[in-house]
């Protein structure tokens, strides 16, 4: 059994890029195979929400009706979390990530597309219906999930962790 001193982080993950690179490398597996798994894309829009929260623990301000943070954001992890959470990408990720949190009616259109043929199949445990198979696609508004956060994975990159390594080689 682990003991707490052991083990920093959850199961040793301990910072928000190796977080990314869970995401991303969990992404990369949901794209390259043909039947989708709902516990892959509810994993990926959860984290896709909660990564803010891990550039930048403890911060958890309230927006207003003017979308004004408060407290206002000190700190450099603290001006990214207000900027991600402005991102159009981020709205629809969160809106999911609340949808199914509270399964709340306010949210966009979802949908989830099926019909590959029995040999695309990579397992039988995933079919809930045998008459429409696996999953082939989640959508929000007609667009595939993945396609949203790899917008969304490229502005967390882009924005927060390509920063923190210029930072890292300037010091």
């Amino acid at each position: 059994m682990a003991k707490p001193a052991e083990n920093e982080g959850i199961f040793h993950l301990t910072s928000a890029s190796h977080f990314l690179y869970c995401l991303e490398a969990a992404l990369k597996r949901y794209m390259s195979s043909k039947p989708k798994r709902i516990e892959d894309a509810f994993f990926l829009v959860i984290g896709a929400n909660h990564l803010r929260e891990w550039i930048a623990p403890g911060y958890s301000p309230t927006f207003g009706h003017d979308n004004t943070p408060r407290p206002q954001p000190i700190t450099e992890a603290e001006k990214f979390y207000v900027r991600i959470y402005k991102n159009a990408d981020f709205k629809i990720v969160r809106g999911l990530c609340n949808h199914a949190k509270h399964l709340s009616v306010n949210c966009k259109a979802t949908d989830c597309t099926c019909g590959l043929s029995i040999d695309e199949w990579d397992s039988i445990d995933d079919v809930v219906d045998f008459g429409e198979g696996p999953p082939a696609g989640f959508f929000v508004d007609e667009t595939e999930v993945s396609d949203i956060l790899l917008r969304l994975f490229g502005e967390y990159r882009r924005a927060w962790f390509e920063r923190e390594l210029t930072v890292e080689v300037s010091n």
